[in-house]
């Protein structure tokens, strides 16, 4: 009940027996999201439109219908001391945006314009009015147009050298729907999307898990092997003006993860299970390759070996400009940072068990989303994935001494007791000496 009640646009209020209940229209049970939107890397902004589409449901009243406006979240200057301010933000804060344009509710043919208002939470929210007078049975869409701006921004939201990053909801994102009403401190709503990018054709372009290199420098069009059947990858239509159009469809998504960068290169890693690692960033050397391919492998067999069965699915793995982690989670594409193959080969097997981390939580978070309220399902995949990592260690390094173990053996001396007790901070070599 809690896996359905994820993907259903209710609402929690109760309200006079005449409002518009709704249901989603779809076979999957999931909201259907149509989005058109232009990317302008210059300006660093998205603009377009989006359109839900929902029908009256006798079942349960509702007056509106929620949204999720995360980059409102990012407008509000965080309290960051000095080390974690320069991770966060190259030179100062810089907030992120969303504007709505307009908004509007259609039943059947008609359509009509309508005021939504802001709603505080910690992450805001946009509430929609509903027409009262829709009949039960009769097919609603929500559409609203909007600009969201990006800010100048380490991570995995913000735009940094020409390298656009957007994980999460750069458009209005569904509040899900669970019994107990609006999830609204829990992951959005699952749905399937159906997206147009526009963009400059000399950008390679990664959207939802799929590859789309500039037109200018590889070929017209590089789909990554795992795409869902039922959604035949990335169309690119024809350049015009400088522009291109790409359009992407996935099923079951919380959003749709976009990055925009001048230049990358792409490697398709196969590996011993017959899917493929897909590489976008920097070129990388045989060793790198090779290092990619066994982690990946071996987290694989780690999950065989404890009766979970892998996705069947490939892997993406996006280089980004992260400062705070090492590997970012997004939604069908793993994040890594642009630091994170620059560490002296001595040390990959430090960063290897977050990278594998990562790998092992894409391969569970289906099955416990299914399982976990919405509002929990996050932090149990952090849990139980870190939990594994024990497990790949003896798979992938049957060695493995950890490093700290390793000094805690030297803790009578006094400059390891300190070395111990300093706090542990990401890429600790910018801001100590040694970065032992």
């Amino acid at each position: 009940a809690i896996a359905l009640g994820l993907a259903w646009l209710l609402c929690a209020v109760p309200t006079p027996a005449r409002s518009a209940p709704l249901e989603v229209i779809a076979p999957s049970g999931r909201p259907q999201i149509t989005i058109d939107v232009a990317l302008d890397p210059e300006a660093r902004t998205l603009t377009g439109s989006m359109r839900i589409e929902l029908v009256v449901d006798p079942a349960d009243p509702t007056t509106e219908a929620l949204f999720f406006l995360y980059p409102e979240h990012l407008a509000i200057e965080p309290t960051l001391d000095d080390i974690l301010f320069e991770r966060v933000f190259p030179r100062r804060f810089d907030p992120a945006s969303i504007e709505i344009l307009g908004a509007g509710v259609g039943v059947g043919a008609h359509r009509e314009a309508v005021t939504v208002q802001r709603l505080e939470h910690a992450v805001p929210l946009l509430a929609v009015p509903l027409p009262e007078d829709a009949e039960p049975g009769q097919p609603l869409s929500v559409e609203l147009s909007f600009r969201t701006t990006l800010p100048r921004r380490y991570g995995t939201f913000g735009a940094i050298r020409r390298t656009l990053t957007t994980s999460g909801g750069w458009h209005p994102l569904p509040v899900a729907r669970t019994e107990g009403g609006w999830s609204t401190d829990g992951a959005p709503a699952r749905a399937d999307y159906r997206v147009r990018l526009t963009a400059p054709d000399d950008q390679f372009v990664v959207l939802g898990d799929a590859v789309a290199p500039a037109l200018n420098r590889g070929p017209a069009i590089a789909a990554n092997a795992f795409v869902p059947d039922a959604f035949p990858g990335p169309a690119i239509g024809p350049s015009s003006d400088g522009l291109r159009t790409i359009g992407w469809e996935g099923l079951n998504r919380r959003w749709v993860a976009l990055c925009a960068r001048p230049a990358a290169r792409q490697h398709n890693i196969p590996l011993a299970d017959g899917s493929t690692l897909t590489w976008v960033g920097r070129p990388l050397t045989r060793g790198q390759l090779r290092w990619l391919r066994a982690t990946a492998d071996a987290t694989r067999q780690t999950l065989v070996g404890l009766g979970v069965e892998p996705r069947n699915e490939g892997i993406l793995v996006v280089e980004a400009p992260l400062r705070r982690r090492l590997v970012e989670l997004g939604d069908g594409v793993l994040f890594v940072s642009d630091r994170f193959l620059e560490v002296d080969r001595l040390f990959w097997r430090y960063h290897d068990v977050h990278f594998a981390r990562a790998l092992m939580a894409t391969d569970l978070e289906s099955a416990i989303v299914a399982r976990e309220d919405p509002s929990l399902a996050d932090p149990v995949l952090d849990g139980v994935s870190w939990e594994l990592v024990g497990d790949y260690l003896n798979q992938r390094w049957r060695n493995h001494v950890s490093l700290r173990g390793l000094l805690q053996r030297f803790s009578f001396f006094p400059q390891v007791e300190t070395l111990l007790e300093t706090p542990a901070f990401p890429f600790a070599d910018q801001i100590f000496d040694n970065p032992w």
